[in-house]
This record gives C-alpha cells, structure tokens and sequence, in this order.
C-alpha cells in the first residue's frame, strides 16, 4: 500500500499490519519543497512503478511546480518529469528555476495507457514558450514513457493564453482515454475537459498533429461539454451494444456523448443527452450512473440521464451523516 506523505515523500505500507516498509530506497522524496508543494491526486500503479504528481496547496502559493515521478516499485529509484523547465530531469529545489506553478492537480492523477503503455498527465495554468524552443508546458496535455519518463509528444490548446490570464486550467481534469474505436481513422483516442467548459477530442497516439511535442492545437474536436467546469475525469462507458460513451458531470450538469465514426473512418463526440444537475465525481457500475451533488447522490440511466432505474428508481439524498434515505 502507498501514500503520500506531508514529509514530501511517497512511503510503502504492508496493506495486512500497516506496518512502514523501509529500506531498499524507500520512503522515496516526490518533493523538495513540502511546505508549498504537495502530492493530492491518485497514485497509480502499472508497469512495476508508482505514478506520482505534484502541486500546490489551496490558494496557488508557490513555489511549486507540476512534475510526475516514477518510482521502481522494488527499488524505490525514481525517475522525474518536470512540467516546467523540462530539460531539468530531477526534483527542483525552491527558486532554482524562475517558472513556477503549472501543477498537475486533477484528481485522476498520471493516467496509464493499458494499449501502449504511455503515461498521460495534464498541467494547469503557467507559462508555454515549447512552440518556440522553450521548456515550459503550463496548460497542457503530456504523453511520456512508462520507463523513463520522457516526453513523447503534447498537446496545448491555441487558446492557451487565455486560459492561463482567466486561471482555467486545462489540468482540472485528467484525461479520459477511450478504447479502441473499430473502423475509426483514430483508433486511440482521449477526452479532455477543462475549467473553460470545452472538451477536447484528441488522438493520444498524435496529440499534436505533427507527432512530435511543442506544437500548438491538433485536436480532433472541441465542444462545450455541460457548458460548465469539470472537476473531475469523464466517465468512459462501453454499453451493452458495444458502443461507447463519454459522460461528463460539470459544476451546471452532466452531459452524456456517444462515440460516432463516420463511414470515412473520422470519430468525433455527439451529444445524446444533458441535465442541469450540478454534480461531480461520476461513477458507472452496475449499469447505473452515480454522481454527487450538494447533499445528495443522483442514480440515472446511463444511457438516457433519467431518473428511474431499475436498480435505484429515485434520487437518494444523504440524511445526516450515517443513513441513506430514498426521496
């Protein structure tokens, strides 16, 4: 079992005692600068490591910076990606570079591509100078190597300046990956929310278009999702016909996509149907969507967003803090 630490460390546990597991290069530092700079998101676990990000506390008080790190699950040796400053392959320390922020804060954390392997990881708000030579990928979207962690490719929307001066990060989401899409020009394929309300069609296996890092836009399609912030990953639903779905709970509603591919072999995201639920967090199981709201957990049908099935028939509302009362 692993956690992160307020030491700035990521430390091991044996998951049948709690007992500390040290020794062997663990606990494994994740952070040089614990005061400022945290890790919050999910670990995740693939390839006989564990992915860590980083950023900053509530309020955006540096110095902190978005990285992701590697860690050998046997060795504890460690491998390190700064977003900002790329080139600089190990943990910085407070003001050893001038950029700063840029975290990697969204709940998902790194995301494990199960086709190819590839870590994926978005960044939040902070300088972009790549498309012109530059190390810096505030507001971007990071395709890396599972082993060593170097940048295979990026996307960055062409609005980035926007979204860095309006503080919507890119980052407030990790990205959503699809399964493969028979027939589709794109079979691999990612959705990327955002606090600007967009969402971001994108072929993770050529985020920019030019198959290379620090080029601006290449996105396959750009819409306003529930029109509102997302906060948390989009839900990726195969249904019971094979087709697959994008569900996306945002601080206005929860919008819900079907995954079309036309006979020419071009895959985009077409709206089925909304709400104006503000929610967040949604899980799929057991054929029913759950997602939270001011007091409450909504049950919908997926694949219509009503009310009324036939597992749980009604909204449930949480009645103080222990008991489940159905409205």
């Amino acid at each position: 079992m692993y956690s992160y630490g307020l030491d700035g460390a990521l430390h091991r546990y044996a998951a049948t005692t709690g007992e500390e597991q040290k020794g062997g290069g663990w606990p494994v530092l994740i952070t040089r600068m614990p005061e400022t700079e945290k890790g919050s998101s999910a670990l995740n676990i693939a390839n006989g490591r564990v992915y860590a990000t980083t950023s900053g506390y509530l309020g955006d008080a540096p110095p902190y910076q978005g990285h992701v790190v590697a860690v050998d699950e046997r060795t504890g040796a460690e491998k390190v990606f700064n977003s900002l400053c790329s080139e600089v392959r190990h943990l910085l320390s407070a003001e050893e570079f001038p950029s700063e922020r840029s975290g990697i804060w969204a709940r998902g954390g790194a995301v494990i591509d199960p086709a190819t392997e590839s870590v994926f990881a978005t960044t939040g708000n902070e300088s972009y100078n790549a498309n012109s030579g530059g190390h810096d990928y505030g507001d971007s979207v990071l395709k890396l190597g599972r082993d060593n962690l170097q940048l295979l490719d990026s996307y960055t929307p062409e609005t980035y300046r926007k979204l860095e001066e309006e503080d919507a990060d890119l980052g407030s989401t990790a990205p959503a990956l699809l399964p493969e899409i028979p027939q589709s020009k794109t079979p691999l394929l990612l959705v990327q929310g955002g606090k600007d309300g967009l969402l971001r069609l994108v072929n993770r296996e050529n985020l920019s278009g030019a198959g290379e890092p620090g080029h601006l836009g290449g996105q396959l399609q750009v819409i306003r999702s529930a029109g509102c912030a997302t906060f948390t990953q989009p839900v990726v639903w195969t249904d019971g016909r094979g087709q697959v779905w994008v569900i996306v709970a945002g601080t206005c509603g929860i919008a819900a996509y079907r995954v079309s591919t036309g006979s020419g072999g071009t895959t985009g995201l077409r709206l089925v149907w909304k709400t104006a639920d503000e929610t967040t967090t949604p899980v799929l199981a057991g054929g029913v969507l759950f997602a939270a709201t001011d007091g409450a957990v909504l049950a919908l049908d997926p694949s219509t967003g009503e009310y009324g099935s036939k597992t749980f028939p009604e909204q449930w509302v949480v009645v103080g803090d222990e008991n489940l009362d159905r409205v």
